[in-house]
C-alpha cells in the first residue's frame, strides 16, 4: 500500500478538478468537496479493510476446516487399519480352528479305520469272499 497515499491524492485532485464531467455524463453525480471526498475514501478504505479481514477470517476458517477434515481422515484411516487387523486376525483364528478340526476328524477317521482293519485281521471265521474283498479301506 505504499502507493495508496499518492493514488488517493491524485483521485481527489481529479474529482475536484473535473467535478461534473466524465463518467455518467452528469446523471446521478454531484459535485463534492474535499472533506466529503476524504470521508468517502475513508469509508472505502474501511470497507476494503473489512473485506480483507473477512477474507482472512474465511481463509482461517477454511484452513481450520481442512485441518479438521485431515484429522478426521487420519482417524478414519487408523480405525480402518485397526478393523483390517482385527478381521485378518479373526480370519486367521477361524482358519486355524477349521484346520485343527479337520486334522482332528482325519485322525479320528484313521483311528476308526485302523481299529476296523485290526478287527478284520483278527477274525477267526473269515471267509474266502472276505479275503478277496480285502481289509476295510
Amino acid at each position: 500500500r505504499q502507493g495508496w497515499p499518492q493514488l488517493r491524492a491524485a483521485w481527489i485532485a481529479v474529482q475536484l478538478e473535473h467535478g461534473w464531467e466524465g463518467g455518467m455524463r452528469g446523471r446521478g453525480r454531484t459535485a463534492r468537496g474535499r472533506e466529503e471526498l476524504e470521508r468517502m475514501l475513508d469509508r472505502w478504505e474501511a470497507d476494503d479493510e473489512g473485506r480483507r479481514l473477512r477474507a482472512a477470517a474465511r481463509e482461517e476458517r477454511r484452513a481450520a476446516r481442512a485441518a479438521h477434515a485431515a484429522e478426521e481422515e487420519a482417524e478414519r484411516e487408523r480405525r480402518a487399519a485397526l478393523r483390517r487387523r482385527r478381521r485378518v486376525s479373526l480370519l486367521g483364528r477361524r482358519y486355524e480352528a477349521l484346520l485343527s478340526e479337520r486334522r482332528r476328524r482325519e485322525a479320528a477317521a484313521r483311528r476308526h479305520l485302523s481299529a476296523a482293519r485290526l478287527r478284520w485281521m483278527r477274525q477267526r471265521d473269515i471267509t474266502t469272499e472276505d479275503m478277496l474283498r480285502g481289509p476295510p479301506m
